[in-house]
């Protein structure tokens, strides 16, 4: 375990306000459940332990993860755990926020400080540090949804850099072995297709997520390494899963479905995949 940059007492302050979504707090809450209210997700069989939502701008991918948040309005959690790919910063494994707060136009989300530290004492590919946090939105656009639908939980965010399949087996049991025990959610932050294909993106993301409601968790891994599935959050998905199989999760399901073509209504240009997947223990109440 390591250390990097800013003193533990420091705020990460909003990077993508007034661009991925609303800078103005009553406009980003009006959006925000507007969307939860407009999403109509078929409801999971057992109880949820994960999410994957995906993280562009809202008015491309915003829908898509909202029917994945609906369906945490009501739970009872004691922490979320967030993991997202680095778009900004080159680093190797995991990168856990050592900070005291995340920020959003909404307020701010307190990091469960000793869930972080004792996450990076228990896994060799996790590092204390602000790579990746500074100025990443893959993370920060999943809080104001989760500030909405579960006010006051605490969150541990984390972003990962280059990831084998290596990384994701031993940080996703760390991650296991750290949250037993606690009444935790795992988000993990992805989107899908990335390319100038409508018809691709159709076909890759469909390869994409059998992998993923198969459990085939390994094959998703290597698939993912050799371009054959595309998923730019497959390191934070795949550890997600590892550590969702250890805690009990056995079904994932594909609640909402999308790509940024079908949004705008326009094919031939540049197309990203989105997708928001719920992980749950089957034969477990909620």
């Amino acid at each position: 375990m390591l250390f990097h940059g800013q003193d533990d007492r420091a705020l990460r302050q909003a990077a993508v306000a007034g661009t991925f979504y609303p800078d103005s707090p009553v406009l980003l809450r009006q959006m925000v459940e507007e969307l939860l209210e407009n999403a109509n997700p078929p409801k999971p069989k057992g109880k949820i332990l994960g999410l994957a939502c995906p993280h562009a701008g809202y008015q491309y991918s915003g829908f898509v993860a909202a029917h994945g948040y609906k369906l945490l309005r009501g739970l009872r959690y004691e922490v979320v755990v967030v993991m997202a790919p680095s778009h900004q910063e080159h680093f190797v494994g995991a990168s856990i926020f050592p900070g005291r707060a995340y920020e959003t136009p909404l307020g701010s989300m307190e990091s469960d400080r000793e869930l972080a530290h004792a996450l990076a004492h228990a896994s060799e590919f996790a590092n204390l540090s602000w790579y990746g946090h500074r100025s990443e939105h893959s993370l920060e656009v999943q809080l104001p949804f989760l500030q909405v639908v579960l006010p006051g939980v605490p969150i541990v965010p984390i972003v990962i850099g280059e990831y084998d399949e290596e990384f994701c087996s031993g940080f996703g049991k760390a991650l296991a072995r750290c949250l037993a025990g606690h009444r935790a959610l795992l988000v993990a932050s992805t989107d899908l297709y990335h390319g100038y294909s409508y018809d691709d993106c159709i076909v890759t993301d469909e390869a994409t997520l059998s992998r993923v409601l198969d459990w085939d968790i390994a094959g998703l891994c290597r698939g993912l390494e050799l371009g054959q599935y595309q998923a730019c959050g497959g390191g934070p998905l795949v550890t997600a899963m590892v550590a969702l199989r250890q805690l009990g999760a056995n079904r994932a399901q594909v609640v909402a479905r999308s790509n940024s073509a079908d949004v705008v209504g326009e094919r031939g240009g540049w197309t990203v995949g989105y997708a928001a997947i719920v992980f749950t223990q089957e034969g477990a109440g909620d």
